[in-house]
């Protein structure tokens, strides 16, 4: 072998060692972005959750307010999956038969707190 074809068969081999490597990380850079851009978010998933939940509550508890005849106060009971009573929320309403709260940060934590079915304090943190 002239030294012309052996460093020519050295390039060449060492070009496609650089195309394997290239094809490599491609491939890993690809599935890197592909599973980065579908992973879910979760916080929103579940900011989504306590919305729902919320207008569902505050919907029963008008709903409840126009049965029992208008009362200040009705009872919101939560159940489980197997209907079992899991808990029970009193809440004031106004005039037109919507939740009030008292006119305080707290007062109103309480009242967001009662609807979303999370008095624990087991909320998302930001």
């Amino acid at each position: 072998m002239r030294s012309s074809e052996a460093s020519e068969f050295k390039l060449r081999n060492q070009l496609m060692n650089l195309l394997v490597v290239v094809l490599v990380f491609g491939l890993m850079a690809s599935g890197i972005w592909y599973f980065y851009d579908n992973e879910p978010d979760y916080q929103r998933q579940t900011l989504r959750l306590y919305a729902s939940t919320y207008a569902n509550n505050v919907q029963q508890a008008n709903a409840l307010w126009q049965v029992e005849g208008k009362p200040p106060r009705v009872l919101l009971v939560q159940y489980d999956k197997d209907m079992r009573v899991t808990d029970r929320f009193p809440v004031a309403m106004n005039h037109l038969g919507w939740p009030s709260a008292d006119e305080s940060n707290e007062g109103c934590e309480k009242l967001w707190r009662g609807l979303v079915g999370e008095r624990a304090g087991r909320l998302i943190q930001s």
